[in-house]
């Protein structure tokens, strides 16, 4: 039986394996949602048609695989180009045909490149030689490439496009049929239309976005001399950020938004920190406001993409919180939104102002503005507030979207904890004359012997708990780290060495209460050294410290006769 779910979560497992692959198709999905959603259905209905075709699992996994990755390189295409409602002359057309290159030229470094790069390449190829591409013609179009580009075909049809009508089922059925053997390969055709019902009523997502269809110019911004609306457009605008993984201390880069310049690369990570600061782009947008209408206060509610949590970023502190106790307590009704306008709504004898930014896709932000004055809004105000709202909107969805991709490059994908090249970062920034620090290396013992003989699966799951088991075991304000394989460290700030005496406590505490060892029949142990800070020793020499400390107990623990035999509860340090 057939489980979508199943498939696309296989999927991206596999992605999420590839930082490249990884970080592009997170970039597709917070800029292009439609894009990525027409992906997911191109990815499942190539599955089923190389399944129905009796096509292996792998070559069926690696075709779906390329439905996923196929329109990556749609990410150097500007959007007033690919949204656009009239016809495309021949220079954004021409654009419009690079982005299958575009998109193998993005992968070039990925693990995955050899599977998909035939169904990125050639998958606007047509069967009799008359598609853009490489002018293939036939059975010289790579099987990959002409079950991709069918599916394609087929989604687009049945989808929502800017540029015409959605067909129906049958409409769809009848343009396969009409263009078999011209721009198909008949014989997928005749495949396709064996499963094409039981696709369209199963699985096809038919979720369709929002866009962006009319811009103004807003007033200019005297405090920063130039036009507010164009600043807060332009800065924000990331383009795709790549993870460069041959460097030796990986960074952010910048891929430059302009598609002619697809090679330069910008080292951008300390001058995204200065410009990505969501409290300024609220500050500008706040500011702005104030000078159309007059507000006594003013709090902006972030809904972050579909998730069912708020948060409330305070426009004086920037103090972030939860609110959606708030939100259930104090906005007792929900008003429909008519035409993404601008509403004025009195609740608990205040007023609402509701702004929703009718952006490229559903992943809109959507502010809030309470206020405790009577106000009237007349349509030129009406029409800079959207306006403003777009932008803000805009603003901050690609800040929370670098976030998560800056938070991706000093995170370990399997654990979620910091990585080892974040652990320099934050040991340059101590100051071992004013810090007392603690340094804890803790090791898993025997995580060969769980792996040659239980399967790397269920020594990820190890790794994972393990992982799990430290967070819990210390403050908010520690660090802890995967420093290695099986080895992790814990950085304790301002602290004695009683404290870390115990969170070793707590560790193997915690170790014993959620490790079951009926599980395989076997047990978690972990080896643990530490060591203090001191104002005449390095900092790197505290952890050579800390780490030959743990050695000395995982020697301790080696003397055990074997580990399948080992006693209950053994923990290297008492």
């Amino acid at each position: 039986m057939f489980n979508k779910t199943v498939l696309i979560n296989y999927l991206k497992t596999l992605i999420e394996k590839d930082e490249i692959a990884n970080t592009l198709l997170l970039t597709l999905k917070h800029k292009y949602y439609c894009v990525y959603n027409h992906c997911l259905n191109v990815s499942v209905s190539s599955y089923l048609l190389c399944y129905k075709m009796n096509m292996s699992i792998d070559e069926s996994l690696s075709v779906a695989l390329g439905g996923l990755l196929h329109d990556i390189g749609k990410l150097t295409i500007p959007s007033k180009i690919l949204y656009k409602y009239e016809t495309l002359n021949s220079k954004e057309w021409n654009i419009i045909k690079r982005h299958p290159v575009n998109g193998a030229n993005l992968l070039s470094n990925s693990k995955y490149l050899d599977k998909v790069n035939n169904s990125i390449l050639y998958h606007h190829e047509r069967y009799d030689g008359k598609g853009y591409g490489s002018n293939l013609k036939g059975k010289d179009i790579p099987l990959h490439a002409r079950i991709i580009g069918l599916c394609d075909s087929f989604d687009a049809m049945i989808s929502y496009r800017s540029y015409r009508d959605t067909l129906s089922l049958e409409e769809a059925k009848n343009e396969l049929i009409r263009n078999k053997n011209t721009q198909f390969d008949g014989y997928l055709i005749d495949n396709f239309l064996e499963i094409i019902d039981d696709y369209y009523t199963k699985y096809h997502n038919t979720e369709s976005p929002l866009y962006i269809k009319d811009f103004i110019s807003t007033k200019e911004d005297t405090d920063g001399g130039s036009n507010w609306e164009t600043i807060l457009d332009n800065l924000p605008d990331i383009g795709v950020i790549l993870i460069d993984k041959y460097e030796q201390e990986k960074m952010l880069r910048l891929l430059e938004r302009n598609i002619e310049y697809l090679n330069i690369l910008v080292q951008g990570n300390s001058l995204l920190s200065r410009l990505y600061d969501l409290n300024q782009i609220l500050k500008r947008a706040l500011n702005v406001f104030n000078k159309i209408i007059n507000i006594d206060y003013i709090n902006i509610f972030i809904k972050r993409y579909r998730d069912v949590n708020f948060y409330n970023v305070d426009s004086l502190e920037g103090f972030t919180q939860s609110i959606k106790k708030y939100i259930d307590e104090n906005i007792k009704e929900i008003f429909s939104i008519k035409e993404m306008k601008i509403i004025l709504k009195e609740i608990n004898n205040k007023h609402l102002v509701i702004l929703v930014s009718p952006l490229e896709n559903k992943n809109t932000a959507v502010i809030f503005i309470q206020t405790d004055i009577e106000t009237e809004i007349n349509e030129r105000e009406e029409k800079l507030l959207q306006t403003i709202s777009n932008y803000t909107n805009n603003a901050i969805q690609k800040y929370l979207f670098f976030v998560e991709i800056k938070e991706k490059a000093i995170k370990d994908t399997l654990t979620g904890l910091y990585n080892r090249q974040h652990l320099q970062t934050v040991l340059d920034s101590l100051d071992l004359g004013l810090d007392l620090i603690g340094v804890i290396v803790i090791d898993i013992n025997n995580l060969k012997y769980i792996n040659d003989t239980f399967g790397h699966l269920y020594g990820d799951l190890v790794i994972k708990t393990t992982a799990q088991i430290l967070k819990k075991s210390v403050r908010e304000s520690d660090y802890v780290f995967r420093y290695g394989g099986d080895e992790f460290m814990i950085l304790a700030l301002n602290c004695n060495r009683n404290y870390i005496k115990s969170i070793i406590r707590k560790i193997h505490i915690n170790i014993a209460s959620v490790w079951d060892k009926k599980q395989k029949n076997t047990r978690l142990t972990v080896s643990i050294g530490y060591s203090m800070s001191s104002k005449n020793i390095p900092i790197n020499e505290i952890i050579n410290i800390a780490d030959e400390n743990m050695y000395v107990e995982k020697n301790k623990f080696k003397n055990i006769k074997n580990y399948e035999n080992e006693p209950k509860s053994i923990f290297s340090l008492k």
